[in-house]
């Protein structure tokens, strides 16, 4: 199975460069190796009328189609024809496509810098449909949001890319009951750990987050474990703002107990961090 580039940057709307306050509202994707490119928007404009009662929804409108007639090649998102035939083969097999194509939005309308992952062509609708959950996480009803198992599988795609070394898998911090490695990853001297706050029911995250606080204390009791990075979806902060606030209390009395360093930290941000 051959692999490939996925290259891909997140919109963000921003109403007023002082607050600099952001929502995320697009992802465009681009596959140099396949010469295609797509734009997902957000369908449900509700989250972005409460974020900013006076945005135009008009104008909102025809800036998505405008991105849609500019990014999507050879068919628009519903398989139509694309409006823009101005893009060709020598165009869409530049990897520096995004980045060239993104950087002149500077106003309401804001492209993040171009990330990459891996993919492969039986992958790549997957992978797309896993970061469209990642950062349009509000755009589905809570059963089809992205679980920690989908954002594990991201991250360990990405990783790849990031040019961090000495990678490992599943290091050999095993807990006391199944064996199995109490982290997702280690980089370096820093013990990484995948978590979710998205399940329908209560009981069954309050058990997610008992068994990642049990895991935390096994790890830094019993092992050489001192700087630990717990990964969380993007919009975990703000999904189950109650949980998640709850959880980084805990983790800041922890960490003040024991003198460790162990930060919670998003997705996006996690795969831009410096180790």
């Amino acid at each position: 199975m051959a692999e490939f580039k996925l290259y891909f940057s997140v919109l963000k709307y921003i109403p007023s460069p002082i607050r600099r306050e952001s929502i995320n509202v697009g992802v465009v994707f681009h596959i140099p190796e396949m010469k295609i490119s797509r734009f997902q928007s957000i369908k449900s404009t509700n989250r972005l009328s409460s974020f900013d009662d006076e945005y135009d929804k008009e104008f909102f409108k025809l800036m998505m189609d405008s991105f849609h007639y500019e990014f999507d090649y050879p068919t628009s998102i519903n398989n139509e024809l694309s409006a823009n035939v101005m893009l060709n083969n020598e165009v869409l097999s530049n990897p520096d496509f995004l980045r060239q194509q993104t950087n002149d939005y500077s106003n309401e309308f804001q492209f993040d810098a171009v990330n990459t992952m891996y993919t492969s062509d039986s992958d790549y609708v997957a992978d797309i449909n896993d970061l469209i959950k990642t950062y349009l996480y509000y755009d589905r009803p809570k059963s089809e949001r992205i679980t920690a198992q989908e954002v594990r599988r991201l991250l360990s795609k990405q990783l790849r890319l990031t040019g961090f070394k000495h990678i490992q898998r599943k290091p050999d911090i095993p807990s006391d009951f199944d064996n199995k490695s109490l982290f997702d990853f280690q980089i370096g001297d820093y013990f990484i750990k995948v978590i979710s706050f998205d399940y329908a029911h209560s009981t069954t995250m309050a058990k997610e987050i008992k068994s990642a606080l049990y895991d935390l204390d096994e790890a830094t009791n019993n092992f050489d474990v001192s700087r630990i990075k717990i990964v969380v979806n993007d919009a975990s902060e703000t999904s189950n703002k109650q949980a998640y606030n709850l959880f980084a209390k805990k983790v800041e009395q922890y960490m003040c107990s024991k003198n460790n360093n162990i930060e919670i930290v998003s997705l996006s941000k996690f795969t831009s961090s410096k180790f």
